[in-house]
């Protein structure tokens, strides 16, 4: 026997849309941030970006060895979890939103880590 219904379709339902709106939200606090560009719009719960606040910018190569190596000082800060992937041949960062307390003020916080985090790689 399967697991009980516990909340139901329209429940579910509420949270897939939920989930779906805050990677569109992700995708607008992305592209108003100049610290990071947008690489493709938002696709089911996903968001892909890139961390470009380095100055001066450097060489693709070395850009995309800063976004693999920002997911993982990312991890061992203990402020967040994401995953890297790649775009058109370059290292992106990607979000997957799946937790139902996820909530606007934590992709604005895992922004301003990132974007922290980047600065610091550099120094």
């Amino acid at each position: 026997m399967g697991q009980p219904q516990a909340y139901g379709r329209r429940a579910y339902a509420a949270v897939i849309e939920e989930h779906l709106r805050l990677a569109r939200a992700m995708d607008a606090k992305v592209l108003a941030h100049p610290g990071f560009e947008l690489c493709s719009e938002a696709q089911l719960s996903i968001s892909c970006f890139r961390w470009i606040s380095a100055r001066p910018a450097p060489d693709p190569e070395t850009l995309d060895r800063i976004q693999e190596r920002l997911a993982l000082a990312l991890e061992k800060s203990g402020e967040g979890f994401m995953s890297g992937t790649r775009l058109g041949g370059r290292a992106v960062l990607r979000t997957c939103i799946l937790s139902f307390r996820t909530r606007e003020s934590d992709l604005d916080g895992l922004l301003d880590s990132l974007d922290r985090l980047g600065r610091e790689l550099l120094t």
